[in-house]
């Protein structure tokens, strides 16, 4: 990531296969920014185990923010 890449909080509520497209595209170099955060309004959506696979910081709305 270079100084002028964009940080990206992620709202999800299942799977996650748009933040599965992001994924993809930072990590291809396609799209220039970072994922500081993925935000879910389900605590056992999908996309929370994907997050923490990918090493980006999670949470649900049943733990504070």
């Amino acid at each position: 990531m270079n100084s002028l890449a964009k940080r990206i909080a992620v709202f999800a509520s299942g799977r996650g296969s748009n933040a599965a497209a992001l994924y993809e595209a930072i990590k291809q170099g396609e799209i220039n920014a970072e994922v500081v955060v993925v935000l879910s309004d389900h605590a056992d959506a999908p996309v929370l185990a994907r997050a923490k696979e990918w090493g980006y910081q999670r949470r649900s709305r049943a733990q504070r923010l």
